[in-house]
């Protein structure tokens, strides 16, 4: 991805700014008839703290005291993307791969960007003890050509590891890259919390924060043009429902961290993964 690409990616997250979010009472309960709630289908990539607030804006009851009857399925970019665009999907937080299809024509536009910066963790097995021992080793990404691959490639660049000096292999969602590390299939993977916390716990190292080598927005929400043309008011709903989402997890650490550890279920990890 170029220079170009990446700063029309940052510009693209500056659209939430042009959606007014509605004034919602203070008490406002559940909605009292379901049956008229709107159903969508929200799909998000991972069940991780990148992907976190909608899960929590359910749980919490936000969409459907906005009308909206939400499924949340669990979809990899890969497989979002043609859902999103053939209409089986109606949003998704593959927020980064939806900009990078924007920019080649597809019909989709970022919404909400959730994280600022790339909360991803490059981790390695015991015997990698730098950045730079990873070269002529193998580093899992989710998929070629995604977000995930993009910050592996920039974070290794920062090292001085060029692209040629390490063998890039694409094993799929966080769960399946963990394992193959446990195993030694390869050699590291950037992933995010709770994995860096879970390869501490193995005895595994941290070598690197992407958040500290580039500033891209990597999870958010991101939806067709056309949704955002006719149905603009559920747009409004879904957003706003996430930002209460976002702010419940400022404000309220303790019940966050009971959500993370329910949801996720690792209480452990729930309360360290805690950001």
């Amino acid at each position: 991805m170029s220079i170009v690409k990446l700063r029309l990616l940052r510009w693209c997250c500056s659209l939430l700014a042009t959606i007014p979010l509605p004034v919602l009472p203070r008490n406002q309960g559940t909605s009292p008839a379901a049956a008229q709630d709107k159903k969508i289908v929200i799909g998000y990539v991972a069940r991780d703290l990148n992907n976190f607030p909608p899960l929590l804006a359910d749980a919490k009851g936000y969409f459907r005291q906005g009308g909206i009857a939400p499924q949340l399925v669990q979809v990899r970019s890969t497989i979002a993307l043609p859902g999103i665009l053939g209409g089986s999907i109606d949003y998704t937080t593959a927020f980064g791969s939806s900009i990078g299809r924007t920019i080649q024509g597809a019909p989709l536009r970022g919404v909400l960007a959730m994280v600022a910066k790339p909360s991803f963790y490059l981790v390695a097995r015991p015997e990698i003890r730098t950045v730079a021992d990873l070269k002529g080793k193998i580093v899992a990404v989710g998929s070629l050509g995604t977000v995930n691959h993009l910050v592996t490639q920039r974070v290794l660049a920062n090292f001085g590891v060029a692209p040629e000096e390490v063998t890039i292999m694409a094993v799929g969602d966080t769960p399946l890259r963990m394992a193959a590390l446990k195993s030694g299939t390869v050699q590291a993977t950037m992933a995010a919390p709770p994995a860096p916390i879970q390869a501490e716990a193995w005895g595994f190292n941290v070598l690197a924060y992407a958040g500290d080598y580039m500033d891209l927005p990597l999870a958010g929400l991101a939806t067709t043009t056309g949704r955002i043309r006719d149905s603009r008011g559920e747009v409004v709903s879904v957003l706003t429902a996430i930002v209460r989402g976002l702010v419940f997890m400022k404000n309220h650490r303790a019940e966050t961290v009971a959500l993370i550890s329910k949801i996720a279920q690792d209480g452990k990890n729930g309360r360290r993964g805690y950001l």
